[in-house]
């Protein structure tokens, strides 16, 4: 994803962890640790290689497995229309 997140995404931090709302639909989406790492980086326009390399620092998990995460990751936000 290039060029940050659509308009219509807005990402909350609250005391239960990292909330998008998708304001068009009304639905709320609760970000487990990771997704909200990926999410950050996709939404700076960091790509999926990035996001990657923050969880392989954050969470000490080799390459190939987070560059899996983050690609599993990103599809799920893009077929709910979250990125």
């Amino acid at each position: 994803m290039r060029g940050g997140k659509p308009p219509r995404v807005s990402k909350v931090a609250t005391n239960f962890g990292d909330v998008l709302l998708d304001e068009k639909r009304g639905q709320y989406w609760h970000l487990n640790e990771a997704a909200a790492v990926v999410f950050t980086a996709l939404s700076e326009g960091r790509g999926e290689n990035e996001a990657a390399l923050r969880l392989v620092e954050q969470y000490g998990i080799s390459v190939e497995r987070a560059r899996a995460d983050a690609a599993s990751i990103a599809g799920q936000m893009k077929e709910n229309g979250l990125l």
